[in-house]
């Protein structure tokens, strides 16, 4: 999409014009959708989640200043809109420190098999993972956020952080390995 239209559709919004809101949720929804299953797993929390984004993205397009993509913007909305998501069900979330960081060994073989899976493989695995080490490893390999950031978001200890992050290092090791495997003994 060009600049022009884009910030055309921008400002359509900031005016809350209809039209323009539909064109901005045809063009990010197929994306912060994916985010939302990748993180949530459950498809009605992710539409859930996905719609109630798209509320504050419509309520704060007047806060996009423009420095980067309106994509990237309504993409940090959609992951906080996730963490509140979860931070609201955290007494269901599974949250445990049963890791210590240093067990987990990547194996040399690793970054070859996964370059042979095909992302949607990859993230088929990533979503086995329980919700609190998928979350907790989510945000810190994908979206960046320091262990920290993380226990302060989402209301845990660093330790648990660490741990939780580990925990799904160790776990995705084991599922690529067996989806390896798998796949080597059908050939």
């Amino acid at each position: 999409m060009n600049k022009t239209t884009e910030q055309e559709i921008i400002k359509g919004c900031q005016k809350g014009d209809p039209e323009a809101q539909e064109t901005l949720y045809k063009m990010l929804a197929p994306k912060l959708y994916a985010v939302c299953i990748t993180y949530l797993k459950n498809k009605e929390d992710a539409a859930d989640v996905l719609q109630e984004a798209f509320i504050k993205i419509f309520t704060k397009i007047d806060m996009y200043k423009k420095n980067g993509s309106i994509e990237a913007w309504a993409r940090k909305i959609t992951i906080n809109t996730i963490i509140d998501f979860i931070r609201k069900r955290k007494s269901t979330t599974e949250f445990i420190e049963a890791i210590d960081p240093g067990e987990v060994e990547i194996s040399s073989q690793l970054p070859g098999i996964i370059e042979q899976l095909e992302a949607k493989e990859l993230q088929e695995i990533i979503q086995q993972l329980p919700e609190g080490a998928r979350v907790a490893f989510l945000m810190h390999a994908v979206e960046g956020y320091s262990h920290e950031e993380i226990a302060k978001e989402l209301g845990i200890s660093i330790g648990t952080s660490k741990s939780q992050v580990a925990r799904a290092r160790k776990l995705l090791q084991k599922m690529i390995k067996e989806k390896w495997n798998a796949r080597q003994r059908k050939i």
